[in-house]
C-alpha cells in the first residue's frame, strides 16, 4: 500500500467531516444569534454578574424594623432602583412616606388630604416619585381641587399593618378626608403569616380556638433591633448574599451574564423543573403553633392559598376591613377599597376573584371600587420592565390607568360626600351577589 495515498485519503476524510460539521453548526449559531437579537428587542437582558454581597433591593434598602408595624419605610430615604429598566429614583419624607406629586416635606398639610395605603403595589418602587399611582391621582385632582395626596404604601405590608398605619396617619394628620386601600392578593395569605418575608417580621391575625375569636399578634422578637435595616448586621446578610458557587454555577452564571437567550432559557427550564418535579415543600411551624408555608417560593402558590383558606383568611380579611372602616368613620373619613389589577390572567389566578373580593367588601360594609374594567389593553403594557422581562408591578402606563379609574370616583365623592352613604355596604360588580 502507498503510505502517501493513505495519508491523502485521511486528510480528505477529515476535510469532508469538518465541512459537514461547519455546515451543521453554522445554522445553529445563526438561530441562537437570531433569538438573542429577538429577546433583546423584546426587552430581555442577560443576568447581572454575581458580585458576592450585592446591592440591596428596594425592600432591603427601605424597610426598617418597627415595634408597632413590624417594619416600615426608612425616613428621608433616597434610592435608585437599578433592577428596573427605567432606573427610577425613589425618595421618602421625614415619616417614611413616599414623596411624589402632591406630597413632599414642604407640602401644605392643611389641605384636604387623600391617603393611599397598601403594599408594594401602592409604594410603586418601579416608577419615579411623580409617576406612582397616588401621584397620578394627585395630578388629575389638583386641576380642580386644593388637595394633598399621600402615598403611605410600604413594600410587603399586610392588612394588619395597613390598619395600624391608617391609625397612625389619622392621629397625625387632622385634614385626612379619604383613605384608599389597594388590596393585593398576597395580603390574603400574609395576614396570617408573620414571617412571609423573613428576616422581616410582621404583626398578624389568627383565629384563637380557645377564645373563639380572631386575635392580633405583635412582633415581640425581631430579627434586628427596632429602627435598624434588615441588611445591617452580618447574620442577616446571608439572606442577601450568594453562597459560594460551584464551578458549574460559575460557568452557568458567566454564560447567562453574556446572553439574554441563555438567561431566558435557563429561567424557563428552572421554572418548569420547580413546578413539575420538585415535591411539595413541608409546612413551617408558626409562632402561635399553627403551620403555614413561607412566602417567597418555599411553598407552591396553591399550597399557600389552601392553607390560608383552611385557617379562615377570608373572615380575617373581612374583619380587618370592617375595623378600618369603623376607625375612619369615627374621624369623619371615607374609607375606600380597590384591588390591584392589570386585567390579566394573573388576576384570575389570585387568592380571590374580583366577584369574591367584592362580596367580601360587601359583607364587611366597606366601599369597593372596581378598576379591573379599565385595564383592557395588553396586560404586559401596564407592567414595569426589569432586566429579565416584565415585573408584575405597575409601570408608568399602569399607574396612569389606575389613576384614571380612581380619580373620577374620588372627584364624585369630593363634590358630594353624602353619596358615599349609598355605597356603605359595598358596591359589587354585576352578578356578584347571585
Amino acid at each position: 500500500m502507498n503510505p502517501s495515498k493513505n495519508k491523502f485519503n485521511e486528510k480528505k476524510e477529515n476535510l469532508v467531516f469538518w465541512k459537514k460539521f461547519i455546515f451543521l453548526i453554522i445554522p445553529f449559531f445563526v438561530l441562537i444569534l437570531f433569538l438573542e437579537c429577538l429577546l433583546r428587542f423584546l426587552g430581555y437582558e442577560p443576568k447581572e454578574p454575581s458580585l458576592g454581597k450585592i446591592k440591596p433591593s428596594a425592600v432591603g434598602y427601605f424597610n426598617i424594623a418597627d415595634k408597632k408595624l413590624g417594619f416600615r419605610s426608612l425616613p428621608n430615604g433616597i434610592y435608585r432602583n437599578t433592577a428596573v429598566k427605567i432606573k427610577p429614583k425613589i425618595t421618602t419624607d421625614e415619616f417614611g412616606y413616599r414623596n411624589g406629586y402632591g406630597w413632599t416635606s414642604q407640602s401644605d398639610r392643611n389641605n384636604t388630604t387623600i391617603v393611599f395605603v397598601g403594599d408594594s403595589t401602592t409604594f410603586c418602587a418601579e416608577v419615579n416619585d411623580n409617576e406612582t399611582g397616588p401621584s397620578e391621582v394627585a395630578k388629575i385632582l389638583s386641576k380642580k381641587y386644593h388637595v394633598t395626596v399621600m402615598n403611605a404604601g410600604v413594600i410587603a405590608f399586610n392588612t394588619v399593618q395597613t390598619k395600624r398605619m391608617i391609625q397612625e396617619i389619622l392621629d397625625r394628620f387632622p385634614k385626612v378626608k379619604f383613605v384608599v386601600y389597594t388590596y393585593c392578593g398576597n395580603d390574603y395569605l400574609e395576614n396570617l403569616n408573620p414571617i412571609a418575608y423573613y428576616p422581616m417580621m410582621a404583626p398578624y391575625i389568627w383565629w384563637d380556638k380557645t377564645h373563639n375569636k380572631f386575635i392580633e399578634h405583635d412582633v415581640h422578637a425581631p430579627s434586628v433591633p427596632w429602627g435598624q435595616k434588615f441588611t445591617d448586621i452580618d447574620t442577616i446578610w446571608t439572606t442577601w448574599t450568594l453562597p459560594k458557587q460551584s464551578m458549574r454555577q460559575q460557568i452557568t452564571d458567566f454564560i447567562r451574564s453574556k446572553s439574554a437567550f441563555f438567561n431566558f432559557f435557563f429561567l424557563r427550564i428552572r421554572r418548569i423543573i420547580s413546578n413539575y418535579y420538585y415535591p411539595q415543600q413541608p409546612l413551617l411551624q408558626l409562632p402561635n403553633g399553627g403551620a403555614g408555608p413561607v412566602w417567597c417560593g418555599t411553598a407552591k402558590w396553591r399550597q399557600q392559598v389552601e392553607w390560608a383558606k383552611n385557617n379562615h383568611a377570608y373572615y380575617a380579611l373581612a374583619k380587618l376591613l370592617r375595623e378600618i372602616n369603623t376607625m375612619c368613620k369615627k374621624k369623619g373619613v371615607i374609607f375606600l377599597v380597590t384591588e390591584f389589577s392589570t386585567g390579566s390572567y394573573i388576576d384570575k389566578c389570585t387568592t380571590l376573584s374580583g366577584n369574591d373580593f367584592a362580596m367580601l367588601c360587601k359583607e364587611a360594609g366597606v366601599q369597593y371600587l372596581n378598576i379591573q374594567s379599565y385595564f383592557t389593553g395588553n396586560p404586559f403594557s401596564y407592567m414595569a420592565q426589569n432586566d429579565t422581562g416584565y415585573n408584575t408591578h405597575y409601570g408608568t402606563k399602569g399607574t396612569k390607568t389606575y389613576a384614571a379609574a380612581l380619580a373620577p370616583k374620588l372627584e364624585q365623592l369630593m363634590n358630594n360626600p353624602a353619596a358615599s352613604s349609598g355605597l356603605s355596604k359595598g358596591t359589587a360588580p354585576q352578578g356578584a351577589g347571585n
